[in-house]
Formats: C-alpha cells, structure tokens, sequence
C-alpha cells in the first residue's frame, strides 16, 4: 500500500465536520448543509437514523469506540462513516442552536473528536462498499448483487483492516 492509501487518526474540531450528504443510509442532495443533514436525520421518516435510540445507547458519555471515518475534499473533513455519531456531538455542543430543544439526553462529549482519516481513493472506495453493504444488511458480497463489482478477496483484506468493522472478528 502507497503512500497515498493509507489510514491516520487525527483529531478535528467537531465544528469543522462536514456531514456526508450522499450517505447511502438515507441520501439527500448533495448541497444540502450540515443543518438539512441533522434535520433530516432526526425527522427520520423512514428510521434509518434512528439518532435517539443512538443516543440512549452511547449513555452519559461519546463512544470512541467506532472512529469517524474521514476523507478531506477540497480541504473539507467530510464524515463518511460516523454521521449519527458526528450529529450527537454536534447537537451536545450546540452547534445548530436550532435543535437546541430536543427532549432526549446526549452524550457528553468533547469539542475535538479523533477521527480516522483516509487519505486515497481505493480506501474510499472501500468506505462506500462498506456503506452498500449495511444498505443490504448482509456481510457476505458474494451474495449481495449490489457489491458484485469488488473482489471478495479485496473486500475481505480492506475489511480485516478497518478499524470499523473491527467488531466482527
């Protein structure tokens, strides 16, 4: 792997992140603000978000357990995986005053979170591979028809070495 595929963590400001508009979880348009991103996410028409019961989980305090997954895009840190978890920090901080009324507890948390930053196309490539198959909900790409166009072989190397999907081993 070259230089310019590989993974850093590095800590960013929890004001500077960019919502990923084009989550394949729930895409919106692709100039929609973090402001429409986090509207859409806690109107949550068809319960893909599921942002509250996100924040129950996590308790009284952010889980670093899962980084947010990073790609800077003309200088943007744009989140591509770790959206909810990017709009929990936001809304506890108060970012987006906005929202400010919400009735469900946040998590603390604090004003710069660590964030794993891809720094090449095949590690993005990766990350919306990754995405479809959430979307499918089924881990095998053999059997899913919308990740055919990756190796298996691929697939599993890139998946044994992110640190997201970490869990599953």
């Amino acid at each position: 792997m070259d230089n310019h595929e590989k993974q850093t963590v590095e800590k960013i400001y929890v004001r500077d992140l960019v919502l990923w508009t084009e989550n394949p979880r729930d895409p919106i348009s692709s100039r929609s603000k973090n402001e429409t991103v986090i509207r859409h996410a806690l109107v949550d028409a068809g319960k893909k978000w599921e942002i509250k019961k996100l924040a129950k989980k996590m308790g009284a305090r952010y889980d670093f357990s899962e980084l947010p997954t990073v790609v800077y895009k003309n200088g943007a840190p744009i989140v591509y995986d770790g959206n909810r978890r990017v709009i929990l920090a936001m809304l506890k901080l108060g970012l987006y005053p906005e929202f400010c009324d919400l009735k469900f507890k946040m998590p603390d948390c604090p004003e710069v979170l660590p964030c794993c930053v891809a720094l090449g196309s095949r590690l993005v490539r990766f990350w919306l591979h990754c995405h479809i198959l959430w979307i499918c909900q089924d881990m095998n790409p053999l059997k899913c028809s919308l990740c055919s166009t990756m190796p298996s072989w691929e697939f599993y190397v890139a998946l044994l070495s992110a640190q997201s999907w970490a869990r599953y081993y």
